[in-house]
């Protein structure tokens, strides 16, 4: 599983909004290799549907806050998508999507039966090696860390082509939202919420994986007798760090 040093550049691009910026990290970490250069626009050439698909990582990036208007784009994949199965799981409600990934609501009938998340890359972009890894390696990260204010992976796969992972299914809303719809926090109630928060990205360090996205949107909240639960979401853009790179990056 181990990826190229094109695929590293590339993504290491995805995350930044600004195409400037972007285009210099990728001038400094080629620093004047010209075959290095041309993989990591092969990359970027290679998936067709880039536009689309950096433009929705940029406007996350820019704009944390905004509200994704679900029920417009729910529309686009319920009559197609909702009541089928993939291996065990069947697909019972549309949830979201991001910029490479739709989350469906499903059900597991076997081994076990239970509710849970349904994370599908999404098939225009499952014949991308490079943003097929990237997929995996989120549902890799995610599926090692074993915390109560991380949602839990259950299961990464593939199934004739159709690449997913098995969550944790929360059923609540994320904290820009919960902020939003309350108005100004307790400070006892805020002071709980960034401490949980800070377990789960601790959890992770400890692990060796950086999230690289906290924005309020990927913290989940569900209240447990009364009081708000954090979970942790969406490792879309983590990265996996060795000992030694963790000792430079805290130096």
């Amino acid at each position: 599983d181990a990826i190229t040093p094109e695929e590293a550049i590339f993504y290491d691009a995805l995350q930044l909004a600004d195409p400037r910026e972007r285009e210099a990290l990728i001038e400094r970490a080629c620093a004047g290799d010209a075959s290095l250069r041309a993989g990591v626009d092969a990359l970027f050439a290679g998936h067709h549907e880039a536009s689309e698909f950096f433009g929705r990582i940029d406007e996350e990036l820019r704009a944390p806050a905004e509200l994704v208007d679900e029920a417009a784009e729910a529309a686009a994949y319920t009559d197609a998508s909702v009541g089928t199965s993939i291996g065990p799981y069947k697909r019972v409600q549309w949830l979201g999507e991001g910029g490479g990934g739709i989350v469906y609501r499903a059900e597991q009938e076997w081994p076990v039966r239970r509710e849970v998340a349904l994370k599908i890359l999404k098939p225009e972009m499952a014949a991308n090696r490079a943003l097929v890894e990237r997929f995996k390696r989120e549902g890799r990260s995610a599926a090692k860390l074993k915390h109560e204010n991380i949602v839990a992976v259950y299961e990464c796969d593939a199934v004739a082509g159709t690449y997913f992972f098995a969550m944790e299914f929360i059923d609540g809303i994320d904290l820009h939202d919960y902020v939003k719809r309350k108005g100004a926090l307790d400070p006892e109630e805020a002071r709980q919420i960034v401490l949980q928060a800070a377990r789960a990205l601790q959890h992770a360090a400890e692990l060796g994986i950086v999230h690289r996205d906290v924005k309020p949107s990927n913290f989940l909240i569900v209240l447990k007798k009364g009081r708000p639960h954090v979970k942790l979401i969406d490792f879309g853009l983590a990265r996996e760090v060795s000992a030694d790179e963790f000792r430079v990056t805290r130096a």
